[in-house]
């Protein structure tokens, strides 16, 4: 049986955004609190769960059914921070990248789209995971329909099933309403029955069923506890009313529920978006869940052979700017590759003064982030000259951002990804390569 997430995009931003501190932030300054704590919750929820299909589901602003039965419903919310709101479109962003679809409704509440989306979606077979941290969603569990409950932050979330709130509150998930009516919701500004908590609410819900058999039952009750009922009556049968979530919105029936189901998203276009917002570490927890799409893949051979005398190396060089790239194994320099011509030349670390010959003609080297190789020359008495530092160059591009390694560069700017491979296709890191036998080098194996 198919497994649908139905997320209240509002509800988790907002967990995120007030879990998180402010100045977590890009390089260039954007704020990304609200959006990187949504997003880590959806890549868990993904990795955790491991759903079929996924929607999100907004609140819209305007005019709804609720504020025309009481006018001060929410009306002790203050308008949501410029900070918060600046980032809905960044995950807006993050959904459509990952081509997961997002729901509003007009005059309804994303709760009352995601009750309609759950109940089609228990009539059609499906499992049903509510994410939200807005506990009206409790009246929704029943067979097959769990809430993934939010209660602090964006990490302490409990699944909530039918044990679960009759062990929090001794009422089963159905009476939750009733229950919640008496209680009132200081979340919405719905005033309870004063006096009356959750225990007091609690008892009476369980003992008679529902507000009728409590309002049938008001002679059982203390004189106290009778009067508060009796007075504020309406108040409660109306907070009921409120808190009902509408199971026919419009904008959800006509949705086909199979859109909804996961598949590849496209890395390149992902990639972009993640870059942008500094999320490196979600990126490659993204990654490790796979889903991505799959690129084209070419190895390319390349020759890499030891230098032996400074003739063979200056013969190998054809231009006044070479790439250069250093070896090192167990954190030291091994030596340096020159790629003038092919076959690459290799120059081991007791032959590097044959680059002196080479660096003295006039000839420039070209490599990401030069500093640290050109001191490693320097303690070595081999002077060189930089004509292109790739580091250098992505800074210039965009000065904000943290400096990249040149594989993340080559994909960020070119759409490519380079991997050295062995002869097996396997990942092999720097320096585990034998170049002293003059043999073929690594693989590069390139896919964009």
């Amino acid at each position: 049986m198919p497994t649908l997430a139905l997320l209240d995009g509002h509800s988790l931003a907002y967990r995120a955004f007030y879990a998180l501190p402010a100045d977590l932030a890009t390089p260039a300054g954007q704020v990304t609190n609200a959006v990187f704590g949504f997003t880590s919750m959806l890549i868990k929820l993904l990795g955790d769960e491991h759903p079929d299909a996924v929607a999100v589901a907004w609140d819209v602003r305007g005019p709804q059914f609720r504020k025309d039965l009481f006018a001060e419903y929410k009306a002790q919310r203050e308008a949501p921070p410029d900070l918060f709101r600046g980032q809905l479109p960044l995950i807006r962003e993050v959904l459509e990248a990952l081509d997961i679809d997002q729901i509003e409704a007009p005059g309804f509440e994303a709760d009352d789209v995601i009750a309609t989306l759950a109940s089609r979606a228990r009539g059609a077979g499906w499992n049903v995971l509510v994410v939200t941290g807005d506990r009206d969603a409790f009246q929704l569990i029943g067979d097959g329909v769990t809430v993934l409950y939010t209660r602090r932050g964006i990490s302490d979330v409990v699944s909530a099933d039918a044990a679960w709130v009759e062990e929090r509150y001794g009422i089963a998930p159905d009476r939750y309403r009733d229950y919640a009516a008496l209680r009132g919701d200081s979340s919405d500004n719905l005033p309870g029955v004063p006096g009356v908590g959750e225990k007091t609410a609690a008892k009476l819900i369980i003992e008679y069923g529902d507000l009728e058999g409590v309002y049938a039952h008001l002679e059982d009750q203390t004189p106290r506890l009778r009067a508060s009922l009796e007075e504020h009556h309406d108040q409660v049968f109306l907070n009921r009313e409120i808190m009902t979530l509408i199971d026919r919105v419009p904008a959800a029936v006509e949705v086909d529920l199979d859109s909804f189901r996961l598949h590849e998203w496209d890395r390149d276009r992902v990639k972009k978006v993640f870059d942008g917002l500094a999320f490196r570490g979600l990126w490659d927890r993204l990654v490790e869940l796979g889903g991505q799409g799959a690129v084209e893949a070419a190895e390319l051979d390349v020759e890499v052979v030891t230098a032996a005398t400074s003739d063979d190396l200056t013969a190998s060089v054809t231009d006044s700017l070479i790439p250069v790239e250093p070896v090192h194994d167990a954190g030291e320099l091994a030596g340096i590759v020159v790629a003038g011509a092919d076959p690459l030349q290799f120059v081991p670390i007791e032959r590097l003064g044959l680059l002196a010959a080479l660096f003295a003609s006039g000839v420039r080297l070209a490599a990401h982030d030069a500093k640290p190789l050109l001191r490693e020359l320097l303690e070595r008495d081999v002077e060189a000259a930089v004509g292109f530092d790739t580091a250098l160059a992505a800074y210039l591009i965009n000065p904000a951002q943290r400096t990249p390694d040149l594989e993340e560069l080559a994909y960020r700017e070119l759409g490519i990804s380079v991997a050295a491979v062995d002869e097996e296709g396997a990942a092999q890191p720097q320096g585990a390569f034998d170049f002293e036998g003059g043999a073929a080098g690594p693989d590069l194996e390139a896919a964009g």
